[in-house]
């Protein structure tokens, strides 16, 4: 269920199904939160406005070897993985 309201319920279970078969083809890497996530989210948290959350997926970003393209539609969070150093990518704005 989409609690936003953005989504109907069939784009909604079309992302779903793409995650879970994204997950079982192992396209995704899954990171184990480790100290050195946990001490560089705080530190994010301690120098921005951020959630926890978005702390901890910008510090598990910033911890990899090969820097991803951090893909998001949220301006601010973009703005913030830009100015830590990431690739930024948003998915609602035409690329050119």
């Amino acid at each position: 269920m989409d609690i936003d309201k953005i989504l109907t319920e069939q784009e909604f279970q079309q992302v779903k199904d793409s995650f879970i078969y994204d997950m079982a083809m192992n396209i995704h890497e899954i990171l184990e939160f480790s100290s050195s996530i946990l001490s560089k989210s705080l530190d994010i948290c301690s120098t921005s406005y951020v959630t926890p959350l978005d702390a901890i997926q910008l510090a598990s970003a910033l911890s990899l070897n090969d820097l991803p393209i951090f893909v998001c539609s949220d301006k601010n969070l973009l703005r913030l993985a830009k100015r830590l150093g990431l690739m930024i990518l948003d998915p609602t704005e035409e690329q050119q």
